[in-house]
Parts: structure tokens; sequence; C-alpha cells
């Protein structure tokens, strides 16, 4: 697994990690899907990586979409920064990196996923094919987002980690880093987009070796 980019961390500003959930167990049915929960290997993931984070960061703020599987990731996190020798704390659940740009009833994504499967579903949304009753257009979506990302950077130093879905991130990626899920694929378990503050005040945003300025 790649941990690269815990190398470039700077533990003396503030920075926030969206980040995928740990590996999870294999969904064969859609409509079950939010019930799916972390394999043995991806719990010890989480821990892995919270101990490699452990003794850079501190206090650390994770927060998780309500989704049980990003719970369990981020508390493995936590108790991996606490034993590689951080602080660490687990916030609690946030609505927004559960995926709150969707309006829609659970059954017309699970619908339209069964019919496209989730790449063709995540094309359509984000070439705004999708009506805006239902889910929010893209561009509008990944302001929301960012704006979130901004004010978890509150003045204090230290690390937020956020633990989300993929789309949670893939959203980011295409709006402003125009990275597609076509050419480079969805993100890793624990794969993760860095964001930070530069010295005019806008943001870095940070993938995999791609790099993007946002005006604040």
């Amino acid at each position: 697994m790649d941990h690269s980019f815990i190398d470039a961390l700077d533990p003396d500003r503030p920075q926030v990690l969206l980040m995928r959930h740990a590996e999870r167990f294999a969904i064969t049915d859609i409509e079950s899907s939010m019930d799916v929960l972390l394999t043995e290997k991806g719990k010890r993931d989480a821990y892995d990586l919270g101990r490699l984070l452990g003794g850079r960061f501190g206090p650390a703020r994770l927060y998780h979409s309500p989704i049980k599987r990003c719970f369990q990731t981020a508390e493995r996190i936590m108790s991996g920064m606490l034993d590689g020798g951080g602080a660490a704390v687990v916030e609690g659940p946030l609505d927004w990196l559960g995926g709150g740009f969707v309006q829609a009833e659970v059954s017309y994504v699970d619908g339209r996923i069964g019919t496209s499967g989730v790449p063709g579903f995540m094309r359509q949304w984000f070439d705004g094919l999708l009506p805006e009753d239902k889910i929010a257009p893209p561009a509008r979506a990944a302001r929301m987002e960012l704006g979130y990302l901004h004010r978890q950077m509150d003045g204090k130093a230290g690390l937020v980690v956020d633990v989300t879905h993929d789309w949670n991130i893939m959203l980011i990626l295409e709006h402003y880093l125009n990275l597609r899920h076509e050419d480079i694929g969805f993100p890793p378990f624990l794969g993760c987009l860095v964001v930070s503050r530069n010295s005019p005040g806008g943001l870095v945003l940070e993938y995999q070796g791609a790099r993007k300025e946002i005006s604040a």
C-alpha cells in the first residue's frame, strides 16, 4: 500500500486527508451495500496507517461517514495513532461524508447503479445527465464539499482525517484536478486526497502526484 503522501505532510500547519475507508467485504447486493463492513485486513491496514501517522501528528481529529465501515476505519486509525505515540480522537459522523449531495431516495440511486453499474452512474452524474432534484449537479456538489474541507482547517495545527467513500473523492478529483475515473481508476482503499492551505489563504489539492492550487 502506498503511503508516500505521509512524507509530504507538514505537522505544523492545518491539513485534511479526505480518505476512502479501508478494505471492505465485497458488495454482492446493492440494496445492502451500506451494511458491508471491513475485512480483517482492512482493520489491520487502517491500524498500520494510524501507527505511521501517530508519531508525526497530534492532536488529530477524525470524522467519518455515517456508514459503519467508515466508523470502523476511523476507530482503527485512531488506535494506531495512539499506539504510535500520537494524540487522536474520533469526533463523530458528518452527513456530507456519506454523500449529502443526494436528495433522492436510496432506491433511486440503487436503481441507476443496477442499470449502469457504479462507473456508468458516476459518468452520468459527472456529465450532468441526472435530474437536479435527485442529486446535486457535480459543480455545485464539488464546491460544497470543498467548502466543508476549507472550514475544517480552522487555524489549528495538526491533522484532520475525513473517512469517506470513493464518490466523495472522485467528485473533487474530476471537478478540480481533471482526473477521470475512467483514466486513473477508483481511489484505492485508504487512498486519500490531501488538502492544505497555501500562504495567500487558498487551498492546495494533492492526489498521487497531481497538484492544483485553488483560490479562496
